[in-house]
């Protein structure tokens, strides 16, 4: 074969490779602001997404009487399952999901869901997803904690409520990916790196710190220490 030939495609295979690797390099910040426009973070594990419908995942701390077209619940710790701030943002039309142990203390519309479920609802795409420790005892995988990966919008998120780094991340696809950084009974900055590294979003927000657990210092830790793109946003 000639050598030139050999040589050319030798060339055309190395650039095809980094074209490969460059193409996961950070977007820009117009981009990561675009993809999140309509997202507030509230405080704790607690995320406000506004769009075609308006979602809440884990409500606390909620300052202000709100409706929310859905509420989504990922366990029953005190800072996740909060009837008073369940109360503000119920309106005539809201579905509360979670699993079966949250649902069943819950007086209003709701759908009980667990790990493996796919929903359409209303145009909403979730898919609930496993959550639990694996370092830390109190969110073991037998009490089928869930997250969720919701598409509105033509936008993905991913809420994987109080979380470990488990192999189960390693399937997740989204454009947004909202990790925890507290590191006490859940995932720390290092392991929040390997979960955004498993995961590849276009987007991550760190979350879970500042007035239960952890401080803004985790999250800046992160950003320092991932490679792709972090956006931290302040409490609403």
């Amino acid at each position: 074969m000639n050598p030139d030939y050999l040589k050319r495609l030798l060339l055309f295979l190395l650039a095809s490779i980094s074209l490969s690797v460059f193409s996961q390099d950070k977007i820009t910040e117009q981009q990561a602001m675009e993809l999140i426009k309509n997202v507030q973070w509230i405080d704790n594990a607690c995320v406000k997404i506004s769009g075609t419908k308006t979602v809440y995942f884990d409500p606390y701390n909620i300052t202000q009487n709100d409706e929310a077209d859905f509420i989504f619940i990922t366990h029953d710790h005190f800072d996740h399952y909060s009837p008073a701030n369940i109360e503000k943002l119920i309106g005539e039309n809201t579905l509360v999901v979670g699993p079966s142990y949250v649902t069943d203390l819950i007086d209003c519309q709701k759908k009980t869901v667990k790990a493996g479920d796919k929903l359409n609802l209303d145009g909403l795409k979730i898919k609930v997803v496993p959550s639990y420790t694996i370092k830390h005892q109190n969110h073991e995988k037998r009490k089928g904690y869930v997250g969720y990966v919701l598409t509105m919008d033509d936008v993905t998120y991913y809420i994987p409520g109080d979380s470990d780094l488990i192999p189960e991340m390693k399937k997740i696809k989204t454009d947004v990916a909202f990790l925890p950084v507290c590191g006490k009974y859940m995932m720390d900055v290092d392991d929040a790196v390997e979960a955004a590294n498993r995961i590849k979003p276009q987007i991550v927000v760190p979350f879970h710190f500042g007035s239960v657990l952890g401080t803004k210092d985790d999250a800046l830790e992160f950003k320092n220490k991932y490679a792709g793109t972090t956006v931290i946003l302040d409490r609403e």
